[in-house]
């Protein structure tokens, strides 16, 4: 969240955000609000955050279509982010590794359970 209450308290980075499919930064954002942090994916969240984007921009049938794969691409792209991190640490800073496994979870579930993917969309 990036809010408590009225109290500001995160906020997102999107530093490569806008440089490919729009869906690939909503299924990034929908991975860390609805998925992250949790044993099983927040199903309202997820779903309030894709119902809340579809206000604005309304999603298109190829990207309902691709929505899994978008979810895999997101998921395969931090994983690797983190192992890279994890075993290139730069010099000269105390590293804050984040744990790469959790991402692998993401992978899985797109892998194991597209249809609960496809239930972010409802």
């Amino acid at each position: 969240m990036l809010f408590t209450g009225t109290q500001l308290t995160g906020s997102v980075d999107f530093y490569d955000a806008c440089r490919g499919p729009w869906r690939y930064d909503l299924a990034v954002a929908v991975i860390d609000w609805g998925v992250m942090d949790r044993p099983t994916p927040d199903l309202s969240a997820c779903q309030n955050l894709i119902r809340t984007y579809h206000e604005v921009r309304p999603l298109r049938a190829a990207e309902y279509a691709t929505w899994p794969a978008a979810w895999r691409a997101a998921g395969v792209r931090f994983w690797l982010s983190r192992l890279h991190d994890a075993g290139y640490p730069r010099a000269g800073e105390r590293p804050f590794t984040k744990d790469p496994n959790a991402f692998r979870q993401v992978i899985r579930l797109a892998l194991d359970q597209p249809e609960l993917l496809c239930a972010t969309l409802a």
